[in-house]
């Protein structure tokens, strides 16, 4: 059975001396594809730094040219005391975006109209501002005039400050350019340094230099203080590596002398000779002595596989079989048998497990008994919160998928346990589409139950931030022994039916308990004030408003009473903003959040009045805006109806017409008229097929004729919009 230890010591050390002839063989050519490849990896880097950056300036440039306030000033040759408000509160946002990006030098709106600049240092006339931030030899006010009035679309120029600063102005037209308006640039500046001390991060070596350049190629920056390459007396003794950016038009470039990767690969030839030789001797002297002396130890051990598995079965190893690769096999079979035997146990206790956890809370229990499966609960008092991840807008767990819910549930259970052992004693488990968290704690005090909600509100804020969903929580009180479990697991059930009333992600049962609703605020009152709002009607809903505050609030008022009409009526005040189409009240509301039942009634009313009138002036402006807009809709209904026989129009043929994106065309149709344009090209095809079926046409007739590509995507769509298919409207008539 045994071979000698002389071929084996052959066998393994043949293998080596192979592969390292192999590698010395290709290391001079594999050491210029390493440079390339790590110079890639390197810009890749840097790219993802700046790309980064570019998408953030291009994502607060895009929130700025669709602010309805700077269309509406960029329209104005002369600023009038309202405007000149408009414009401090214009600046009041730009210094805030400017405070929040630290990278940014500066952000600033210019209006070609009126020749004005308002900015994060200041509102001024575009020639002050030229001279205090840009005048220098290369670039004179008339040219700055110029680029700035011009149209722009992410945008950006490099530019000499009036310090001798090297800066990037990145530029972008506001969202009325398109219509042949007067269009405001907003632009945000950047230190050219910046962008230089990411692309350090890329070099490894001094010698080598990277840089940023544009289709044209033309540097915008580079990693020395000068922008100028060094001279290339050849080009072919420089390695240039590039990658482009996915955020903007440029590209990144590393460029290298091949000396430098001539001498890194002389080196290693060097070693790679001494290492082959090495290799060789040390080798095969190592080879042959463990395999000589190691040998008698390694048949010892296939013989005791060999009679374990006697003992089973009858897989013994048959002469002229490969010894090691037999006990490989014997090896790797008995290794599984014994993970997939872990792996069953530990399934077993995790259902057993969940199963007891969830008997406690369903049942009453006086003692734990359940040690055996992992559960050990020894404080004295328990509280149990339950955990739903919210489904948000039109999503359903249908839509969500079993996964992502399972995904969600493991991520709640894995983040709340880690941040509440610092306080308590924490058990979790699956009740239905709910987490439950059984939380142990020795003294049920008011703290411990601040601290628990404290918990569970940084377990929210973290799935909302990292994970991009929300959870509801709802908690039960601290309850005595192993059978307050049950008690507490009702509290939380009882108070579901208040998610939706109270509108907070976290409800304690201690705090809502006692809640009864009997004020008086009638459906149709709340229907009148809802009217009012919806066409600003200020003084109408703000006379209803105060008369339901006075019937319900004069004399002694209960506290949980008037908790809860200040929460209906914010309720009547969203659903009238959203009535009037304003969705953007969070800086109102934010106000009337802060009421509590502390405050007195007479300052919440003038705070509820306030809120209204702000809320009323958006909803008069969006009207008149509104108005004004739908001449913009109208064109694109009237062109539509010009070419909906044409089977190849769609959204993206409409929106080059208009010279505006898709998505953009899609999104200011459906704000303007509340309607899907894709829905109204079909309409219009479906009602112009109707009347050709009336008239005796056939179905596939009418198909092609109304603009359809084949008859099965008209029956679809006609079926789908009439409720009867083409065939059926033609037995009728």
């Amino acid at each position: 059975m045994p071979q000698p230890w002389q071929a084996i010591a052959q066998r393994f050390c043949s293998i080596p001396i192979l592969v390292a002839t192999g590698i010395y063989g290709r290391v001079w050519h594999i050491i210029r594809g390493q440079a390339s490849r790590t110079n890639e990896n390197l810009l890749n880097t840097v790219k993802q730094e700046i790309d980064s950056e570019i998408k953030n300036i291009q994502k607060i440039e895009s929130r700025l040219a669709l602010d309805s306030e700077i269309q509406n000033l960029s329209k104005k040759e002369s600023f009038s005391i309202k405007n000149q408000q408009s414009l401090y509160y214009l600046y009041d946002d730009l210094r805030i975006i400017d405070v929040a990006e630290p990278l940014f030098d500066h952000v600033f709106v210019y209006f070609p109209a009126a020749d004005k600049v308002s900015s994060s240092l200041g509102n001024m006339d575009l020639s002050l501002y030229y001279e205090l931030y840009y005048k220098s030899d290369s670039t004179s006010l008339e040219n700055f005039r110029s680029y700035l009035a011009s149209q722009h679309y992410n945008d950006v120029r490099p530019i000499t400050g009036s310090y001798g600063h090297n800066k990037l102005i990145f530029t972008m037209s506001s969202l009325n350019a398109a219509s042949g308006e007067y269009a405001a640039t907003i632009g945000i500046v950047m230190d050219k340094d910046q962008f230089r001390q990411k692309l350090l991060f890329g070099k490894w070596d001094e010698q080598m230099n990277i840089r940023i350049v544009d289709s044209e190629d033309n540097t915008i920056c580079m990693d020395a203080k000068s922008d100028l390459l060094p001279e290339k007396t050849q080009k072919t003794s420089y390695i240039v590596t590039g990658v482009n950016s996915d955020a903007a038009d440029w590209r990144y470039e590393a460029i290298i002398p091949k000396t430098l990767i001539d001498k890194e690969a002389h080196e290693i030839q060097i070693w790679s000779a001494v290492g082959l030789f090495i290799c060789i001797i040390s080798g095969f002297g190592i080879a042959s002595y463990l395999a000589k002396k190691n040998y008698n130890p390694l048949r010892m051990l296939m013989e005791n596989v060999a009679r374990y598995n006697n003992s089973k079965s009858n897989d013994k190893m048959e002469s002229g079989v490969d010894e090691y690769q037999w006990l490989n096999h014997q090896m790797e079979s008995f290794f599984k048998e014994h993970i997939d035997t872990q792996r069953l146990l530990k399934n077993s206790r995790k259902t057993l497990k969940t199963y007891y956890l969830s008997k406690m809370m369903m049942e009453h229990c006086e003692r734990n008994s359940q040690e055996q499966v992992g559960i050990r609960l020894y404080s004295e008092f328990y509280a149990v919160v339950l955990l739903k991840p919210e489904l948000k807008g039109e999503l359903t767990a249908e839509r969500l998928g079993e996964e992502a819910q399972v995904l969600r549930k493991f991520i709640i259970a894995n983040v709340l346990s880690e941040i509440c052992q610092k306080y308590f004693e924490v058990e979790m488990t699956e009740m239905g589409e709910r987490e439950a968290a059984i939380i142990g704690m020795n003294i049920p005090s008011l703290d411990n139950m601040e601290r628990l909600q404290e918990c569970v509100e940084n377990l929210q804020q973290i799935t909302e931030e990292s994970f991009s969903f929300s959870c509801i929580a709802l908690l039960g009180t601290a309850c005595r022994g192993i059978g307050g479990i049950h008690e507490s697991y009702v509290q939380a059930q009882s108070m579901e039916e208040y998610i939706n009333l109270l509108d907070t992600p976290v409800i304690r049962y201690d705090k809502v308990k006692d809640l009864r609703f009997v004020y008086e605020y009638p459906e149709e009152m709340e229907l009148k004030i809802i009217h009012a709002m919806k066409i600003g009607d200020e003084k109408t809903a703000g006379k209803c408003m105060m008369e339901v505050f006075d019937r319900n609030l004069s004399g002694q008022v209960k506290a949980n009473t008037y908790r809860c009409l200040i929460f209906d009526m914010i309720g009547t005040l969203l659903k009238g903003a959203s009535t009037g189409g304003y969705n953007h009240t969070d800086p109102e509301i934010g106000v009337l959040e802060q009421i509590s039942v502390k405050t007195p009634v007479e300052e919440a009313k003038d705070k509820f009045l306030k809120c209204l009138g702000s809320i009323c002036l958006h909803i008069r402006q969006i009207r008149a805006k509104a108005s004004e807009d739908n001449i913009f809709s109208q064109k694109v209904e009237d062109y539509v109806n010009q070419n909906f026989t044409d089977p190849d129009l769609n959204i993206s043929i409409a929106s080059q017409y208009f010279r505006i994106t898709p998505s953009y065309l899609s999104s200011l149709y459906k704000k303007q008229t509340g309607k899907s344009l894709l829905d109204f090209i079909n309409n219009v095809r479906i009602d112009f097929a109707e009347g050709l079926l009336k008239k005796g046409c056939s179905v596939a007739d009418a198909a092609e004729q109304s603009g359809f590509r084949d008859s099965a995507g008209f029956i679809r769509a006609f079926k789908k919009k009439k409720g009867i298919t083409p065939g059926q409207l033609k037995k009728e008539f």
